[in-house]
């Protein structure tokens, strides 16, 4: 299969991009996190799992983390119908 001919001068469109990330979490949020050199990296909430729980220092520990810290988006409504997803198919984590 021949690949075909591509014109590098030929304008392209990029109609829209989304997704959530730590810190202020839009797409455009993240550029002005990166460029203004926000540490979006915090203490695990207590929300999401015990540390006590789950943490040991020695990397090498079986079934442990050994960071205390990570980069974690807020709760926010997700509807799954919207994307097509059968709601008793998601397992609800909060």
């Amino acid at each position: 299969m021949k690949q075909r001919d591509i014109d590098r001068n030929e304008p392209i469109a990029i109609t829209g991009i989304s997704a959530m990330f730590p810190g202020r979490g839009t797409t455009s949020g993240l550029w002005r996190d990166i460029v203004e050199g926000a540490d979006t990296i915090r203490d695990i909430p207590e929300s999401h799992w015990l540390i006590d729980d789950f943490h040991d220092p020695d990397p090498r520990a079986t079934d442990k983390t050994y960071s205390k810290r990570g980069a974690f988006i807020p709760a926010f409504a997700f509807e799954p119908m919207e994307f097509g997803l059968p709601p008793n198919t998601l397992v609800d984590r909060l």
